[in-house]
């Protein structure tokens, strides 16, 4: 992969696979977590089980194997410093949203409970896995292992 440094804000890299000016197959690398991230992550919000099959099935500068991450890699990304969005200031994403974005953890006691982080405020909070929020798939780290699905049903 050929990544270049982001020079606002040198915490992140960008690959930009053979189409340098679609942003849409952007890779972001935190070079801080080492998670690479979607640049331009979905703008519509989805259910749960729709944002673990979506991140299964996208194909973002050229590879797959992208997942929901987990609730610790999102607030990794946040900075309470700015709001709207509650991103590292210089940072190189696109299209990130003012709201609650899925994650892969389950709240203690009660699997059908996820917690998500809200790019408005930075604030983690935990909803229902049925209710609509954004999906941002990442790549690396540790991801949901589908444990407590049936508890859905």
């Amino acid at each position: 992969m050929k990544w270049s440094v982001h020079r606002p804000n040198p915490r992140f890299a960008i690959y930009n696979a053979e189409t340098p000016g679609d942003m849409a197959d952007d890779l972001v690398l935190d070079r801080e977590t080492g998670i690479v991230w979607e640049r331009a992550p979905k703008e519509t919000d989805i259910t749960f089980l729709d944002a673990i099959s979506h991140c299964v099935d996208i194909e973002v500068g050229g590879r797959k194997g992208f997942h929901v991450p987990m609730a610790e890699q999102l607030a990794s990304l946040v900075d309470t410093s700015n709001s709207n969005p509650a991103l590292p200031t210089n940072h190189p994403f696109l299209n990130v949203q003012f709201g609650g974005y899925w994650s892969a953890t389950a709240y203690a006691g009660n699997p059908a409970v996820r917690w998500n982080v809200n790019f408005g405020d930075g604030v983690v909070r935990n909803v229902w896995f049925g209710s609509g929020n954004f999906v941002w798939c990442v790549r690396g780290g540790r991801s949901f292992d589908g444990q407590d699905l049936d508890s859905f049903n």
